[in-house]
């Protein structure tokens, strides 16, 4: 005669319980994968309900998209269907309705706010909006590249929030006075004298800085374009910056317009040329 033991016993029980249990998750895995689903006659009956509702949808046919979903759910609801099972039946609904009607739904890149339709009589639409390159013809969007769009979408974001941006530096600063005072020396520490590179007046500055003021480099530099593009006038042979023509690439040879038709009428010699022949 088979004599079980206690320990035999304790593990028999033990695998019972497993088993068991295992039975009972089988039988909840079973009724989730079972859901309640409408029939085909109810499902064409309320498509054939939302289909005029979203038709008048302006400017696109999904903007009552959400609000037909919401209906049919609330309304499943109402008979019994559980949340989940309302809300998928709703979701079908409304894909088969929007299919009927030959909605069709936007790509990524459409959504976004810089798309729009290509405009070849718009500046804008021709050039990119972030670098100011020639965009392809018929491209579609305001930027050459995902590039160009993030950056723009960035400068948006910090023109919108920048009162935001300034409350939170204030309060760093207020909270952190310490790091604020370590900063300061530090920039203090790289100061340094040094004269101005168009006046060469004395001033205090970081080691980058090389005017004293904005205006001083303003008139270096205007200085500057003109040393390096200043030519002799075609006809007094005074000196004169040109400046380049709208519709060439090429620069003004004449200092004014009287030069100009001045060495018309002296059929393209200049005044020295007219005066040795004198």
């Amino acid at each position: 005669m088979l004599q079980l033991t206690p320990e035999t016993m304790r593990y028999l029980r033990n695998f019972q319980i497993k088993l068991e249990e295992k039975e009972q998750a089988k039988a909840i895995r079973r009724a989730a994968e079972q859901k309640r689903a409408l029939g085909e006659r109810k499902t064409a009956a309320m498509v054939e309900t939302i289909i005029p509702i979203l038709r008048i949808g302006q400017p696109t046919m999904f903007q009552f998209e959400g609000t037909c979903r919401y209906a049919v759910r609330v309304l499943l609801i109402s008979r019994g269907f559980t949340w989940a099972d309302a809300d998928a039946n709703a979701l079908e609904v409304v894909r088969i309705a929007l299919g009927k009607i030959g909605a069709k739904r936007p790509s990524w890149l459409q959504g976004q706010p810089e798309y729009r339709e290509p405009d070849p009589t718009s500046w804008r639409h021709r050039h990119c909006a972030g670098c100011g390159g020639i965009l392809e013809e018929f491209h579609r969007g305001t930027h050459c590249c995902e590039e160009c769009a993030s950056i723009t979408r960035k400068r948006e974001w910090q023109r919108d929030n920048r009162d935001k941006m300034n409350a939170l530096v204030k309060a760093w600063s207020r909270a952190n006075p310490e790091k604020i005072r370590a900063q300061a020396a530090r920039y203090k520490a790289r100061m340094e004298v040094r004269p101005c590179k168009h006046c060469q007046t004395p001033f205090q500055g970081l080691p980058r800085v090389e005017f004293c003021t904005p205006r001083c480099g303003y008139d270096w530099r205007r200085a500057e374009h003109a040393r390096k593009n200043e030519q002799a006038c075609g006809y007094c042979g005074g000196l004169f910056v040109p400046r380049p023509r709208k519709d060439r690439k090429s620069k003004s040879a004449f200092c004014s317009k009287s030069c100009f038709f001045s060495a018309i009428r002296s059929g393209g010699k200049s005044i020295f040329q007219c005066e040795a022949a004198e």
